[in-house]
């Protein structure tokens, strides 16, 4: 900017390297001080956009001066008014003298007249062509406006009190990167009334496409709005009038509207709820009036929402919805509202949106909820839980917008497929709750509360103190988790380290103001834990029971649970064992949790897996105590764990059988190999599980020495939503000629055909060796068939097999129903194969018992022993 100022007559310079988003502004113009106005001759105006540049059009008044610049147009600035005999700026982007080429006149815009406050002072402008994009641009609009702009407009009454006349029509109309159609409207003063008329119509535009509407979504937009607009009145000194002075004509409402909505398209609730609401589609029909004054107006409509789809970031959810709406004087009132997910869960709406004499909205709603997706975010840094999550029942929305309340007004109820996935993270002390200052004056005075906390009027924005919706609503639901749901503690999301819990319960989800607390209990009946080590180590322990008990934190629940990990471990480091004994035991760990959450503590302990059949030809009496022996049982689980032999404890040397380091050197090396494949084989197991969805492979190697290796095998797959399951588990022995046990492989393969939830059958073929004999391997061959039910006494039991014999009813209920009572067992009828035994059906009482398939992947089924032929091999 620069300046001359001389004996009441100077000169300006303006320049600007950018104008608004972009853009550059040049102006130059001579200043003179006249007694009753300043007079700005304009000699050079020139506004460059990214594609084209806006220039003043020359004048015949330029040739009159003897400067080179000519005369140029002058505005006057007058104390209350500003007079602009004419100014023109042109814009000859596409301009050719060759109409037949398609090119039309330059881009044009005209301003001449007077603005002020004065009735009879009006503003003329006039645009011809004009492309909107570009100069939204300019404007730096957050939501750029597009198309191709003709105008005439009359501009009367200045800023206090405008009266808008006249015509315009914007071919191809867009907002942000969607295409309305085509806007026609008129302006008119009503002949003997001080109104004026107003007639607008948007329809769908013509097909031609312009250079700047490339990528646009086209929305069929078809409605129009008719009536008349009466502006506030002016007095003579500018003043505005008041109700009492007005005649009585003009003390009808200000606005006096009809419109007709054939369709308008359902995008704009994106920018209403500013990305809350996403991808928002579908149409709005109906026809309404609207009345009242600018800042207080008045609705009366009825419209039908049909074919709506939006997506909820936040949660991850995808719905559709459709509903009769009816707006008045109160509020936006649902009628038969109803909301769908892709997965056919429901929600029905009743209730308002209400108004409250336009001071402040607040909620009036109620839904019934039918399995409808709640949460669907299988991972979010924002919130303090997620998961998959559906549920029905009764809820309630009320309070104002920045102080609602969700409550559940009868039980509600989540799916048994829902899983909810609670992030354990340490506690970031830096961590604040976000809010606002308030600043007292130079006396010390602070301002009112009410002026930064709460809006004077709805249209109003949004003021400092005042909460979004979703930070401002409190939260109060009792929820029913049935049998089947899932919870999960994930510890590290990158590793898989967490507890998957299987189970039902109860649970109170409250929220105030920021703080998140959950109450109620767990009660857990399956599922797993994979516990993981680095990067390569992975165990993963079928849960057996517990309990998950919430008091407050939801990621420091008190926890209780018993876990299991099966596997065949190598005799190597157990009391007694010889060195060239190579038969394997079928282990347990048993891994005991408990305390909170965030600090747990971990017990771990063995046993002999007795749901292996032919248990009853293992050497085990005994075994156990000196597994568990009171501040070893530790080290052996570890052990186990670790390397699947007993090596790693604390009297490794001592157990070899050989004097000083060379024992301890030997025994070293041997727990160095068994680790290192241990490792070796948890990465391929990962690996194979993420290439083939749906098949789960283990596979390892294990031995005292590299010279003599057995190959640990093991796949499950699962089809038909595990109603089909083949799985095969084993280890190749190759012990070489020293040892006189027949070689070959150890293990079993199985095909299981679940019938119902109850009942399962299989066939099985099995081959593995014997503790009483280092020189055979025993082949069974056999099927079954698996009975399972939950019962709390005898009676109940009897009752529930043989009641259709006339035995009487069943008091215990359904299969199933007790489930939550103590003592529960099962009962399982075995069918012995051809060739041996005599089949028949046999009622056996055993515990339910939580078996991991080979494949590792923690799958909990339910066996019993069978009666089997047994093979010996030579």
């Amino acid at each position: 900017l620069t300046a001359s100022y001389r004996e009441r007559a100077g000169d300006v310079q303006l320049s600007t390297s950018t104008a608004g988003g972009s853009g550059r502004l040049q102006l130059g113009a001579g200043l003179r001080l006249l007694p009753d106005r300043n007079r700005l001759r304009v000699r050079t105006l020139r506004l460059a956009t990214r594609d084209y540049a806006w220039q003043r059009r020359p004048t015949p008044d330029d040739t009159r001066d003897d400067t080179p610049e000519g005369a140029p147009p002058v505005v006057d600035l007058f104390a209350d008014a500003v007079v602009v005999p004419s100014l023109t700026l042109v814009n000859h982007l596409h301009e050719s003298t060759d109409e037949s080429a398609g090119a039309g006149p330059s881009q044009r815009i005209e301003l001449r007249g007077t603005l002020s406050a004065a009735p009879s002072d009006t503003l003329f402008a006039h645009a011809q062509r004009v492309r909107l994009r570009p100069l939204s641009r300019l404007a730096d609009l957050e939501r750029p406006l597009g198309g191709r702009l003709d105008a005439q407009l009359a501009w009367t009454g200045g800023v206090g009190s405008s009266e808008l006349t006249g015509q315009l029509d914007v071919e191809r109309l867009a907002f942000d990167d969607h295409l309305l159609g085509r806007l026609t409207a008129q302006s008119r003063y009503v002949s003997g009334s001080p109104r004026l008329s107003v007639n607008a119509r948007l329809r769908p535009g013509s097909p031609s496409a312009l250079d700047d509407d490339t990528a646009l979504h086209v929305e069929k937009n078809r409605l129009s709005v008719s009536g008349t607009v009466a502006p506030p009145g002016l007095e003579p000194s500018g003043d505005i009038a008041s109700a009492e002075e007005m005649a009585p004509a003009e003390t009808a409402d200000p606005l006096d509207l009809t419109f007709d909505v054939r369709r308008a398209d359902l995008f704009f609730f994106d920018y209403i709820f500013d990305g809350k609401i996403t991808r928002s589609r579908g149409a709005v029909t109906g026809k309404g009036q609207v009345g009242g004054s600018f800042r207080d107006p008045v609705f009366r409509a009825d419209l039908q929402i049909s074919d709506a789809a939006f997506h909820v970031p936040r949660f991850g959810t995808r719905y559709t919805a459709g509903g009769d709406v009816t707006v008045d004087r109160e509020g936006i009132k649902i009628e038969r509202g109803r909301v769908s997910d892709a997965d056919g869960g429901s929600a029905a709406i009743e209730g308002a949106l209400l108004f409250n004499d336009y001071e402040y909205l607040s909620f009036d709603l109620d839904a019934t909820l039918d399995e409808l997706r709640v949460i669907d975010k299988a991972q979010s840094p924002d919130l303090p839980f997620y998961g998959q999550i559906a549920a029905s029942g009764p809820a309630r929305l009320a309070g104002p917008l920045s102080d609602a309340r969700l409550t559940s007004t009868g039980p509600v109820r989540t799916t048994p497929e829902s899983q909810l996935i609670l992030p354990i993270e340490e506690e970031d002390a830096s961590a604040s709750e976000s809010g606002f200052l308030i600043f007292a004056d130079s006396t010390g005075r602070l301002p009112d509360l009410r002026e930064v906390t709460r809006r004077e009027n709805i249209l109003d924005d949004r003021p400092a103190g005042e909460q979004k919706f979703v930070d401002g609503l409190d939260v109060d639901l009792g929820i029913t988790a049935p049998p089947g749901s899932t919870v999960r503690l994930v510890f590290d999301p990158l590793l898989g380290d967490e507890i998957t819990a299987v189970g039902s319960g109860n649970i109170q989800l409250q929220r105030q103001g920021s703080d998140l607390s959950l109450f109620g209990s767990f009660d857990v009946n399956g599922g797993s834990y994979l516990f993981t080590a680095g990067q390569v180590f992975q165990r993963r322990f079928q849960i057996d029971e517990g309990t998950l008990r919430w008091d407050g934190p939801p990621a420091n629940a008190q926890i209780d649970l018993t876990a299991l990990y099966r596997t065949r471990a190598s005799r190597a480091g157990l009391p007694g064992a010889h060195e060239r004994e190579t038969g394997r035991i079928p282990i347990v760990v048993r891994l005991g949790i408990d305390g909170r959450v965030q600090q747990p503590s971990v017990d771990l302990s063995l046993a002999v897996d007795r749901s292996q059949r032919g248990f009853d030809d293992y050497l085990t009496a005994g075994l156990e105590t000196a597994l568990n022996r009171s501040g070893r049982s530790s080290e052996y689980a570890t052990s186990v764990l670790l390397t699947n032999t007993f090596l790693l404890t604390t009297d490794l040397a001592g157990r070899t059988g050989k004097a000083g380091g060379q024992g301890l050197s030997e025994t070293g090396n041997r727990l160095a190999f068994n680790s290192v494949s241990q490792l070796v084989s948890s990465q391929l197991n990962r690996y194979l599980d993420e290439a083939v969805p749906g098949l789960d492979v283990n596979l390892g190697v294990q031995g005292e020495n590299p010279q003599d290796l057995d190959v640990i095998y093991g796949a499950a797959l699962r089809l038909l939503d595990e109603r089909l399951v083949i799985r095969g588990e084993g280890v190749l022995d190759d012990t070489g000629s020293e040892n006189t046990q027949a070689e070959g492989f150890e293990g079993e393969f199985v095909v299981e055909v679940r019938l119902t939830p109850n009942v399962s059958a299989e066939a099985f073929y099995r081959r593995e060796g014997s503790l009483l004999s280092d020189r055979a391997l025993t082949s069974t061959t056999g099927a079954g068939l698996s009975y399972q039910t939950e019962f709390s006494t005898w009676d109940v039991l009897w009752r529930r097999l043989f009641g259709w014999l006339g035995a009487g009813a069943d008091s215990g209920g359904d299969d199933g129903s007790d489930g939550d009572e103590s003592g529960d067992a099962v009962a399982s009828a075995g069918v012995a194969p051809a060739g041996g035994g005599q089949p028949g059906p046999s009622i056996t009482e055993s515990s339910v018992e939580s078996q991991e398939t080979a494949d590792g992947a923690g799958h909990s089924v339910h066996r019993l022993p069978y009666s089997a032929v047994k093979a010996p091999t030579p």
